[in-house]
This record gives C-alpha cells, sequence and structure tokens, in this order.
C-alpha cells in the first residue's frame, strides 16, 4: 500500500531530474539533527528568560535607588534655597547710609571719603535737586 503524498513526490520530475523520497535512515538523522536544535532552542530560551529576569531585578533595583535621589535632590534643591534666602537676608542693606558699617576696603563719598563735589560742579548737579534737568546736554 502506497501513501498518495508518496506517489506524487515520486512522479515529480525537473529540469534536472527526478526528486527522490529520503529513505527511512535520512528521515532519522533530520528527527535527530531538529530534536538536538529544538533541545539547542530550549537551552537558549531558558538562559534568556533567567537573564531577563535578572534585568528585571536590577531595573528594580535601580528605579528604587532613582526614586530616593530625586527625593535627596529635591531636599538639597529646598536646602539650597533657604540657604540664599538666608545669605540675601544676611547681606542686605537695611541699615541707612548713616549707620550703616562700611567695609575698610570700601571708600564711600563725603563727608569721610571720597571728595565728590568737583564732579557735581563739572556736571552743574546741585545736591539735593532731584530734576533730571540738572543732567549734562538735557534743557528743560
Amino acid at each position: 500500500m502506497s501513501l498518495p503524498v508518496i506517489d506524487r513526490l515520486r512522479s515529480r520530475t525537473t529540469a534536472r531530474g527526478q526528486h527522490r523520497i529520503p529513505t527511512v535512515r535520512e528521515l532519522q538523522n533530520r528527527i535527530t539533527t531538529l530534536q538536538a536544535s529544538r533541545y539547542e532552542l530550549k537551552n537558549l530560551v531558558g538562559r534568556l528568560a533567567h537573564d531577563r529576569q535578572q534585568l528585571e531585578r536590577q531595573l528594580d533595583a535601580a528605579g528604587i535607588e532613582l526614586s530616593g535621589l530625586r527625593l535627596d535632590l529635591e531636599e538639597a534643591q529646598q536646602e539650597l534655597t533657604e540657604l540664599r534666602a538666608a545669605l540675601a537676608n544676611a547681606t542686605s542693606v537695611t541699615a541707612p547710609a548713616a549707620v550703616r558699617n562700611i567695609d575698610p576696603g570700601d571708600l564711600p563719598t563725603s563727608p569721610t571719603g571720597i571728595n565728590v563735589r568737583p564732579l557735581w560742579d563739572a556736571l552743574g548737579i546741585v545736591p539735593g535737586n532731584t530734576s533730571p534737568s540738572h543732567a549734562p546736554g538735557r534743557r528743560s
């Protein structure tokens, strides 16, 4: 008894010649080769799954660490803002000029430092006059 598929394979011809049906031995060798490939692929899939689990654990740990670092950064930024505000308050000028402590390196204007009267005279500035008409080149 012959199978119809086998009969069709035996009857098929091409320009190169006739096709033949593989022998039982060739089919057994092919099955053995495919089973070995299947075994290797199963091992590869297993290793890849294991690697994936490890990478997912590392990713989770990195995410936890990152969230902690973000909190630390927010705290540091808040502290920096507070320190800047404290520095601005500590170095702000709140006392009137007559009472203010003057750095010895600074040279204040008169009455104790640089005499600016010649500049006032050269520019035609009258002390106490806040009108912009005293500015040079400006005419009212």
